[in-house]
């Protein structure tokens, strides 16, 4: 990897690791946990490519 793909690598996962922050917040402050229940595997799935 060149240092500009390690930093864009970086970033992107600094950015899903937030955004599936966020998403467990309002998830569970919403009350719909079990929803997040199955979409976390999803979300995994699609980031471990």
């Amino acid at each position: 990897l060149t240092e500009e793909e390690k930093s864009l690598t970086a970033k992107f996962l600094a950015n899903h690791e937030k955004s599936m922050m966020s998403l467990r917040a309002q998830t569970l402050s919403n009350g719909f946990a079990p929803a997040f229940v199955f979409i976390s595997p999803i979300m995994k799935g699609s980031s471990g490519k």
